[in-house]
């Protein structure tokens, strides 16, 4: 099982969000202690007993009332259920795709059509990892710390010029026309009895490129990207 590396410093909060990071682990404090039980192997030493008290209990971060009614059984049986081949991070699910590839073999003109003729065959692909999009909204906007810089109201914004003229300046897509509109559409849409809540716009954008494997060969992997446009691109 890999565990990383345990030292004294507070961690920091990236713009992932520490606990995607930190996953299935519910704090800093618990993730401490199990990556210091789960990296010591099965002998015990001074060694570890020092990096127990200096890394652990005397880290800045660690807080005993954190590891309070953690359910480390939980905690321990989705470790041992997590693939040595899933990417780093919560929420990764593995499926097989089918994708048709052509046979080559074309029918004649005036050929009636046979049994045993495909044009192309049938073959299912393992190994593909992704994430349920409506889960990763979901984490993002309530738990990233990157969320805290999104922008959830569209605004136009104006340029004066030397002569007096407003040109209207888009610059974002949460400033965009097309933004606009589609926020007043979300608005306008009916809702169910008691509900209150404020209503906004997730804008995705998907990017993807070749990323090769190695320095040599060709072996290569093309990931999708997905950003949020509800962020400044200034950020």
């Amino acid at each position: 099982m890999a565990t990383a590396a345990v030292n004294s410093q507070p961690l920091k909060a990236g713009k992932d969000g520490i606990l995607d990071a930190i996953w299935p682990y519910p704090n800093i404090s618990s993730w401490r202690l199990g990556s210091w039980f789960w990296g010591q192997g099965d002998t015990k030493s001074l060694a570890g007993f020092r990096d127990l008290v200096n890394n652990v209990l005397l880290a800045k971060d660690f807080k005993l009332e954190d590891i309070q009614n953690v359910a480390w059984d939980k905690i321990n049986d989705l470790l041992a259920q997590i693939s040595p081949n899933a990417p780093e991070g919560e929420g990764w699910v593995e499926t097989s795709v089918d994708i048709e590839v052509p046979t080559g073999i074309k029918k004649k003109a005036g050929e009636q059509p046979q049994n045993n003729h495909q044009a192309a065959k049938s073959f299912s692909v393992p190994g593909l990892w992704h994430h349920s999009i409506p889960a990763l909204i979901s984490s993002v906007f309530s738990g990233d710390t990157a969320a805290e810089s999104f922008h959830f109201n569209p605004f136009k914004q104006f340029w004066k010029t030397s002569q007096g003229w407003l040109e209207h300046v888009r610059d974002e897509l949460f400033n965009s026309d097309a933004w606009l509109r589609a926020h007043e559409e979300v608005e306008a849409l009916p809702r169910e009895e008691g509900d209150t809540l404020p209503r906004c716009i997730a804008a995705l954008m998907f990017w993807s490129d070749a990323t090769h494997l190695a320095q040599f060969g060709q072996a290569k992997l093309w990931p999708i990207y997905l950003f949020f446009g509800n962020q400044s691109k200034w950020i």
